[in-house]
């Protein structure tokens, strides 16, 4: 069982109390003279993350068969609808534009009207494997897999087992001008020191804990912690 990590202000050398240690950004604050200062991540290369969700979220799956996990993952949320019906009306509009200029002689203009309707199918081709899209990771005796489907989606190559050394999570903020999207990537570190992602576009922190973990369990890996991880808001 790993020690516990005490933290001391190398100004004063006072305790630093956990509530003020930010494990994000790596930095800390000390109570008794206001000197804030950062520490190292190798502090925690001995220390288990305490992430796993009490209940498997909803949205995925998980099946022990044969000495074999499976674990799914449902894309579907809200957002798909949305980029549904705006895909529909991008389309529409793109129609539009070619019956106008086809019926002026104006082949230039619908030319380039081309550009518009990729745009269009792109939207719809996402919206619709939102919908409609599972996707599944398989580890066994040998390999790590991910396929998606039923809508064709690119997968990573699949990852020899031993080969694996570490998954975590990070958190991918997207921010518009009128909104501001939250989601979440679960990646593996390999022997070579490669990190690879197996999965992106993850719903919320919860599914991506829950995949990580469960993988990690699965294959005998302690959680360790990794820089640039997301481990839980405070």
């Amino acid at each position: 069982m790993s020690s516990a990590i005490h933290l001391k202000c190398p100004n004063c050398g006072h305790p630093i109390r956990a509530d003020d240690i930010n494990i994000l950004s790596l930095a800390a604050k000390c109570s008794s003279c206001g000197c804030v200062f950062p520490f190292k991540p190798r502090l925690f290369q001995a220390y288990s993350v305490p992430i796993k969700p009490e209940k498997r979220p909803k949205g995925v799956e998980i099946h022990l068969q044969d000495k074999e996990l499976f674990l799914t993952y449902r894309w579907w949320t809200v957002r798909y609808l949305f980029l549904l019906l705006l895909g529909a009306l991008w389309n529409l509009s793109t129609i539009m534009w070619f019956v106008i200029t086809l019926a002026n002689d104006a082949y230039l203009m619908m030319a380039m009207g081309m550009v518009f309707a990729v745009g269009g199918i792109a939207l719809q081709y996402v919206s619709i494997a939102g919908f409609l899209n599972t996707t599944m990771i398989k580890v066994d005796d040998f390999q790590l897999s991910v396929t998606h489907q039923p809508v064709f989606w690119f997968s990573v190559p699949k990852l020899r087992r031993d080969e694996i050394t570490q998954l975590y999570c990070t958190l991918h903020i997207n921010r518009g001008q009128n909104y501001t999207q939250y989601s979440y990537q679960l990646n593996v570190i390999l022997k070579n020191g490669k990190h690879v992602c197996i999965l992106k576009g993850i719903n919320n922190a919860d599914q991506a804990q829950y995949l990580e973990k469960e993988i990690e369990h699965f294959l005998k890996i302690k959680d360790r912690y990794v820089k640039g991880e997301y481990i839980g808001r405070k």
